[in-house]
C-alpha cells in the first residue's frame, strides 16, 4: 500500500509543477497583451486558495486534488483546439484556477499520507521529482510550439499529463478525519477508514 501511494505521488507531483508552471509560460500566447494575461493569471491563484481552504476539510483531499487535476487537464486539452481569443483565455485561467489549487494541496496531502518515520525523506524527494515538470515546463510551453507540433501542441502535452495525474490520485486514500500516520501500519488504517469520495465529512465516527 504504501509502495503504490509513494509511486503515485512520485508521479503526481511533476504533473502538478508542470500543469502549474506550463500554464503560467503559456500565458504570454493566449493574446496580444502578455501583461493582462499574466496579471489576470496571477490574480485567478487568489480565489483558487480560498475555495481549497473552504473545501478541504468538508469534501476531503483525494477529491479536491483529483478534480483539480482533471479539469485542469481538461481545460488545456480544450484550449490546444480552440484559436486565440476570449474563449481560448478564459478556459486557460479556469485552468490555472484548477491547477493553483491542486499546487495549494499536494504539499499538505503528501505529508499526510508518509508515516512520522519517513514523512520528511517522502516530502523532499516528492518535491525532487516535482522540479522535472518544473524544468520541463518551459521547454514545453515555449520550444514546443516553435516545432512542427504546432502551437496547441503544449496544451496537449499538459493536458494529458494532468489528466493522467487526475486519475492516478484516485488510487490514492483520504486522509481527512484521520490521524498523521506513525508506523506502516497507520497508513493502512488510513485507506480502511476513509471515507467514500462522493460524501461530505460530518466528524469522527461515534463508538457504540
Amino acid at each position: 500500500s504504501l509502495l503504490k501511494i509513494s509511486i503515485t505521488l512520485m508521479i503526481c507531483w511533476p504533473v502538478v509543477t508542470l500543469g502549474y508552471y506550463g500554464i503560467t509560460f503559456s500565458l504570454s500566447s493566449l493574446n496580444d497583451d502578455i501583461f493582462i494575461s499574466n496579471i489576470i493569471g496571477s490574480l485567478v491563484e487568489i480565489p483558487a486558495y480560498i475555495v481549497v481552504g473552504l473545501f478541504m476539510d468538508s469534501w476531503g483531499r483525494k477529491p479536491l486534488f483529483s478534480l483539480s487535476l482533471l479539469v485542469s487537464g481538461i481545460m488545456c486539452i480544450v484550449c490546444g483546439f480552440l484559436e486565440e481569443g476570449a474563449v481560448r483565455t478564459s478556459l486557460a485561467m479556469f485552468g490555472k484556477f484548477f491547477a493553483s489549487s491542486s499546487f495549494a494541496l499536494v504539499y499538505m496531502y503528501t505529508a499526510e499520507l508518509l508515516p512520522t518515520t519517513i514523512r520528511s525523506s517522502g516530502v523532499g524527494i516528492c518535491s525532487l521529482m516535482a522540479r522535472i515538470g518544473g524544468i520541463s515546463a518551459p521547454q514545453i510551453a515555449i520550444s514546443l510550439p516553435k516545432t512542427s507540433a504546432g502551437k496547441g501542441s503544449p496544451f496537449y502535452v499538459m493536458g494529458a499529463c494532468s489528466v493522467l495525474g487526475g486519475l492516478l490520485a484516485l488510487l490514492l486514500p483520504e486522509t481527512l478525519g484521520s490521524s498523521l500516520p506513525d508506523t506502516m501500519e497507520d497508513v493502512d488504517n488510513i485507506k480502511k477508514n476513509a471515507k467514500p469520495i462522493w460524501k461530505f465529512y460530518t466528524g469522527p465516527k461515534k463508538s457504540t
